[in-house]
């Protein structure tokens, strides 16, 4: 791919750039049902999986001046990453003997673990005048638990309520360094290298209740949920907002024919940012390129 941009007035870059990669699956998983009696089932499983990614990358740098050569580089940049993600899963379920309660309880726990690095290798005029190095480190765990209980008050009558935590913890380090080819070292460089996690604890309730009245069915509930989550860096710590919400539902259905049906709701969610929109360390693509997120969101 060849591009062709104006630096300043009078003076053109032009960049041509290659680009190769290969990728590697693993995938496993297992899983099992338990039935204890006729009225309670347990299960459980378990998955990992992985992914490896090799991918290098050739950009030649061309800067011309009034049309004249003004400079030339190539930069070679080897970019290997991988990803690695253990899940597990595992619930109670029972009914009580006159079948009128149902009581669930579940448990979930995963870590994923991401590393990425890249050597970066700049060539001008047959020798290497630049050399770089990252590394970065993510990695995010999560334990969910959550309990449950529906029961039936009449034949048309029918409640539901549970509750829910999760307790996760993200965290990213990031070192890069900058070789040094008087001492012929790596010498680390401190304004990109930084560390950032946060613990996000998070509880929610929530209760339901559906009645039908003929052909009529109404569904009315609400959830309560709240939410904390404390950042750090390398070197100090910030509270992000706390946040507490209650969220309605409502759920009208009406049936026409056996067929047919008419329904209409209101309900509100929340949507999270996700954790890379959160982290404000820069990601360097390359001493050119970088990205970064805003805790504040």
């Amino acid at each position: 791919r060849r591009t062709g941009q104006v630096v300043a007035e009078g003076t053109d870059l032009f960049q041509q750039q290659t680009t190769n990669s290969a990728t590697t699956n693993w995938n496993a998983r297992v899983n099992t049902n338990w039935l204890a009696d006729s009225l309670t089932t347990l299960n459980f499983s378990y998955s990992y999986s992985k992914r490896s990614d090799e991918s290098g990358m050739e950009m030649e740098n061309f800067l011309s001046v009034n049309n004249e050569a003004a400079d030339r580089f190539t930069r070679y940049t080897d970019n290997p990453s991988g990803r690695y993600l253990h899940t597990l899963n595992g619930g109670v379920f029972r009914k009580s003997r006159d079948k009128s309660a149902e009581y669930s309880f579940m448990a979930g726990w995963f870590y994923q673990k991401l590393e990425s690095s890249y050597v970066l290798n700049q060539v001008r005029s047959g020798y290497t005048d630049y050399r770089e190095a990252n590394r970065t480190l993510t990695g995010n765990r999560e334990l969910a638990l959550q309990a449950d209980v529906t029961k039936k008050i009449r034949k048309t009558m029918e409640l539901e309520t549970g509750i829910k935590t999760e307790f996760r913890r993200f965290s990213n380090y990031r070192v890069s360094e900058v070789f040094d080819f008087s001492q012929g070292i790596y010498v680390p460089d401190d304004e990109r290298t930084d560390r950032f996690y946060f613990d996000r604890v998070l509880l929610a309730v929530y209760v339901s209740y559906t009645a039908k009245l003929g052909e009529w069915e109404l569904k009315a509930g609400g959830r309560y949920e709240h939410t904390h989550w404390p950042l750090h860096f390398g070197d100090t710590s910030i509270t992000a907002q706390t946040y507490r919400n209650l969220l309605p539902n409502l759920m009208i259905n009406r049936q026409v024919s056996p067929a047919h049906s008419f329904n209409a709701g209101y309900a509100r969610k929340l949507l999270r940012p996700y954790f890379v929109y959160l982290n404000p360390i820069p990601n360097y693509i390359d001493s050119l390129n970088l990205e970064y997120g805003n805790p504040y969101l």
